[in-house]
């Protein structure tokens, strides 16, 4: 008999020994992806969007997207309602997808700096409206899809192309 109630006793110990062993493995899951956040989250909802600016599909949504936010809510817009994380996630099956996405640090610095002057969303969409450059310059070298990309931001956002191309040096890109 005493040696049922022993092994009774050191089973419940092994048992709970292996549900705090269990319960202490539970590594830490970040609360967000780093990326570019908009809305003002008054409801405190948050929405996390992964966005490819080479993938079609990622360009089919965003419009439907920026309508959701603009619509009535509570008496106010959808995008005063909650807070949008937009991640940006570049596919390695679109071609030179990291180009366009390389930029996005650097317009990430300026909006912190003004926030009423973010020219972020102006970026996304300039990115869906010509990714088709980035997709179809297969015939075109590195530095020549570069050239071209940061001639065009440079020309559409007034940013001097001599920083964005600084950005793709690895000695003179400040965001590593």
């Amino acid at each position: 008999r005493s040696s049922k109630m022993m092994l009774s006793v050191l089973s419940v110990i092994a048992l709970s020994a292996s549900t705090t062993l269990a319960w202490d493995n539970t590594p830490p899951i970040p609360d967000r992806h780093p990326g570019w956040t908009d809305g003002k989250g008054q409801q405190m909802i948050e929405f996390e969007v992964f966005y490819d600016l080479t993938c079609s599909a990622s360009a089919a949504m965003h419009p439907e997207l920026k309508k959701f936010l603009d619509m009535p809510f509570l008496d106010r817009t959808v995008r005063d309602a909650i807070t949008v994380n937009y991640a940006f996630f570049p596919l390695p099956y679109h071609h030179a997808s990291w180009i366009p996405h390389k930029i996005i640090p650097y317009i990430i610095d300026k909006c912190l700096k003004d926030t009423l002057g973010c020219k972020m969303p102006y970026y996304i969409d300039f990115s869906f409206n010509n990714q088709d450059f980035i997709l179809g310059a297969k015939d075109q070298s590195y530095n020549q899809i570069i050239t071209a990309w940061t001639g065009m931001v440079s020309q559409a956002f007034g940013w001097p192309q001599s920083e964005l191309q600084a950005l793709f040096n690895y000695k003179t890109d400040t965001h590593g």
